[in-house]
């Protein structure tokens, strides 16, 4: 049974995304942080007011920062790092498990194995750890954090490739590929009009897992002081709340990043069930 979802919901369901990439792309202009900064960890001025006369709908931060924009900051940070790496792992996946699923290769297929193996075998978080650590402070830092994200794009890879690479065996059985073949269609315009439509649910999907992915390891490493260089999302947001817990102020903006850090990470999921679920699968699970 086809569930059709109503064009209110999906405007609605558009909304969150719209939003984020506003921020995404300019945090400053949605939020700008002032160049005066106020005294440390400052109660919310609806809560109390501050003694400079100046409104902080969540208070300052432990530099005296309003902490709304160095939050819409820190979301900023973390949604372009997530959204490049989870760009990267599919892409990945689709170019990997397209080939795979076409031909019969011994090759590719032991290596998506080994990948696989891998995955499951080593844990995500030493390999992290160990080449973050292993690069010298004076390494520039995007080479540190590029290594660091194409870390997360390997360990993503092997299982979304075996996704697709299933789904375009399938779709290869039933004999439209090889019809398009056939009748002289180009391999663009067969994997566009033949294959593509029906990835587009295995690719929701890998997005879905991929990209909160990018924000848990973001935000856990934090605690261990291995982070992006150069690089204030919301791990260090949260961390630096956490160090402070004594201050009543800075247990409220740790919650308010941590229901953030919780929205950011369940979105993917939330709108496939209210949105994209229904065009790809038609039964709710």
């Amino acid at each position: 049974m086809n569930v059709r979802v109503p064009r209110g919901i999906e405007v609605i369901s558009l909304a969150p995304i719209v939003f984020l990439l506003a921020i995404a792309i300019a945090p400053g202009w949605l939020s700008p942080v002032p160049s005066r900064h106020s005294d440390s960890f400052l109660p919310p001025s609806w809560y109390e007011s501050s003694s400079d006369g100046a409104w902080y709908s969540l208070g300052t931060d432990y530099l005296g920062r309003p902490f709304a924009p160095v939050l819409c900051g820190a979301l900023s940070d973390t949604l372009r790092i997530a959204l490049l790496g989870t760009l990267l792992a599919v892409t990945g996946c689709l170019a990997l498990g397209v080939i795979h699923g076409s031909i019969a290769s011994r090759g590719l297929e032991a290596l998506i194995a080994a990948g696989s193996l891998g995955v499951m075998a080593i844990p995500e978080a030493a390999v992290l750890i160990t080449i973050a650590t292993a690069w010298p402070r004076t390494a520039p830092p995007l080479r540190v954090n590029a290594s660091m994200v194409a870390v997360l794009v390997l360990f993503a890879v092997p299982t979304g490739a075996r996704l697709i690479a299933e789904r375009v065996r399938a779709l290869g059985k039933t004999g439209f590929v090889a019809a398009s073949h056939a009748y002289g269609a180009t391999p663009f315009h067969t994997f566009r009009l033949e294959i593509w439509p029906h990835l587009r649910e295995d690719v929701a999907w890998i997005v879905a897992s991929v990209l909160p992915r990018f924000v848990a390891v973001e935000v856990g490493l934090a605690y261990l002081g291995v982070e992006y260089r150069e690089f204030e999302g919301l791990g260090r947001t949260l961390t630096k709340s956490f160090n402070n817990l004594g201050i009543g102020t800075a247990v409220f903006q740790m919650l308010v990043t941590i229901l953030v850090i919780v929205g950011l990470a369940l979105l993917p999921q939330l709108l496939l069930r209210a949105f994209g679920l229904s065009q790809f699968r038609g039964n709710l699970p």
